[in-house]
């Protein structure tokens, strides 16, 4: 009899194959369906998966660890251990194409690679990233001109159509992760060494776990991205270290990479779900009262929700006013009011305020007692704004609460 899985919660742009349908169809009859699953697979991208009584399996593309109380079991970056209930699968894995061209990296031809005479390519899309990706960028073309292939910071006047084939012209290829978080480690780096190229690396501090230290530039070992830069001209100004690194393997049997999953052909994840499979329908999360009111009360509120409250901003206070009657602000307060037990005396905003439910700033500081005040604005620079004022206003720094919002998808 197949195994019924659903996919729910997934990211914009998942295929309707992935890459977990391959490895799954390899080991049992699984059968994708919309509707009645056996077993539902959930990603990070919204609370549908809380509607399903069947077991919830997490599987994660962002940089996001698994709540075990909401689900099941889990597959994501983080390098931990939950019984079977958790199996690190990092997003590279899931480019064959890109893992068995990088595997094979090392054997090229020394005359192929003195034949790359460009220098360093760069392929972002995300301007959204680590500020660190950009200044790395902008340093770096300061020695020679990097050509950005991306929509990000676009140079070469458009953009790529094959990015392998692009990138496989230069010596060097830019791989800065998004954000730099141990185990995050995504396709940046396998199709940087798929291309036949040294992969310049930020990001994961463990990345030198995961592959060969040696076959790449890791910026986390310099004590600045001057100093890799400096580095990274030496190589480009002698031929025979280039080779050298270019002739590393990029997998070893040290490697995380190759022992953890490339070595036994992705048994891993067979004997993962064989025990999933095998458990049918029991349920591994927590079912106390505690677990079933936090789904409760999130399941409630997620249809409302645009943003999330960045965790421990508030905790120790419990008389709130909100600055900024948005979107944010809207959901701050139902986060606040029906999630974290918190009191929100009054929402206050200059340019929306009607003096019934919504008062201006300074009106708010004046009338009310506060313990905290949380700014519901999205970027630093409206923050700053505020914090501005209402220091002016007498408030002080320690009460004037701010973080970026989390973004719901």
């Amino acid at each position: 009899m197949a195994i019924r899985l659903q996919y729910v919660d997934m990211w914009n742009g998942f295929p309707g194959e992935s890459i977990l349908d391959w490895y799954l169809k390899r080991w049992f009859d699984v059968c994708i369906v919309t509707d009645n699953p056996d077993f539902v697979i959930c990603g990070p991208t919204g609370h549908h998966a809380l509607d399903f009584e069947c077991p919830r399996i997490f599987w994660t593309g962002e940089c996001c660890t698994p709540d075990f109380n909401l689900y099941d079991y889990a597959l994501g970056f983080d390098d931990i251990s939950f019984g079977d209930r958790y199996l690190r699968l990092p997003l590279w894995l899931g480019y064959s194409t890109a893992c068995k061209f990088a595997a094979e990296k090392h054997l090229i031809p020394d005359a192929t690679l003195l034949r790359k005479k460009k220098f360093c390519n760069f392929v972002v899309s995300n301007g959204k990233g680590a500020k660190e990706r950009t200044n790395f960028f902008l340093l770096l073309n300061e020695y020679k001109k990097v050509d950005s292939g991306g929509r990000y910071l676009n140079n070469i006047g458009g953009v790529v159509q094959d990015k392998l084939e692009f990138q496989r012209d230069y010596k060097f290829s830019i791989a800065f992760e998004n954000g730099s978080y141990d185990g995050y480690i995504t396709e940046k780096i396998i199709e940087a060494f798929a291309a036949g190229t040294i992969p310049i690396y930020w990001g994961a501090k463990d990345i030198a776990k995961e592959f060969n230290p040696d076959s790449f530039i890791n910026v986390n070992d310099y004590p600045s991205f001057e100093d890799a830069v400096a580095y990274i001209e030496k190589v480009d100004a002698d031929d025979a270290l280039f080779i050298k690194i270019m002739h590393e393997p990029v997998f070893t049997e040290k490697s995380r990479g190759y022992t953890s999953y490339i070595k036994d052909d992705g048994l891993c994840i067979m004997h993962f779900f064989e025990s999933i499979f095998s458990s049918g329908n029991l349920l591994r999360r927590n079912v106390a009262y505690f677990g079933k009111n936090y789904e409760y009360e999130i399941k409630k509120n997620c249809a409302k929700l645009s943003f999330l409250i960045p965790s421990n901003l508030t905790d120790n206070f419990q008389n709130i006013i909100i600055v900024g009657a948005g979107e944010v602000g809207q959901s701050y307060k139902l986060l606040m009011e029906n999630t974290l037990g918190k009191n929100v005396v009054c929402i206050a905003d200059n340019a929306k305020a009607d003096g019934n439910t919504v008062v201006s700033v300074e009106k708010a500081v004046s009338d009310v007692a506060y313990d905290g005040i949380v700014l519901a604005v999205k970027s630093q620079k409206n923050a700053e704004a505020l914090r501005t004022q209402l220091s002016g206003l007498g408030v002080p720094a320690d009460k004037i609460l701010w973080k970026p919002p989390v973004a719901l998808c």
